[in-house]
C-alpha cells in the first residue's frame, strides 16, 4: 500500500508580496516584488512611514497613528494600535 507524500507549504517571507502605483506626468506604473525581494522601508514626507524592524515584525506610523504589526510563529497577524502625541 503507497503511502501519500504530504505536501510542502511554501511560506513566503514576511514583506515579500508588495506593489507600489505611481501616477507622474501623464505615466502611470507599477513596482512589483520580485522574487525574494523584502519590502525594508518605505517613507513619504513626514505623514507616512512604514518600516520592517525584524522578519516578523512591521511598525507603521501614519500621521500621529501607529501601528506595530507582527507575524506570528503559524502566520497569526496582530496588530496593536496607538497614537503618538
Amino acid at each position: 500500500m503507497a503511502t501519500k507524500k504530504k505536501k510542502t507549504k511554501i511560506v513566503r517571507p514576511f514583506g515579500s508580496k508588495w506593489r507600489v502605483s505611481m501616477i507622474n506626468a501623464g505615466i502611470k506604473g507599477d513596482i512589483t516584488s520580485a522574487t525574494e525581494v523584502v519590502l525594508d522601508e518605505v517613507v513619504l514626507e513626514d505623514i507616512f512611514h512604514l518600516e520592517m524592524m525584524d522578519t516578523n515584525h512591521y511598525w507603521l506610523r501614519v500621521g500621529d497613528h501607529v501601528l506595530n504589526i507582527h507575524r506570528g510563529r503559524h502566520g497569526k497577524m496582530t496588530v496593536r494600535h496607538e497614537i503618538d502625541k
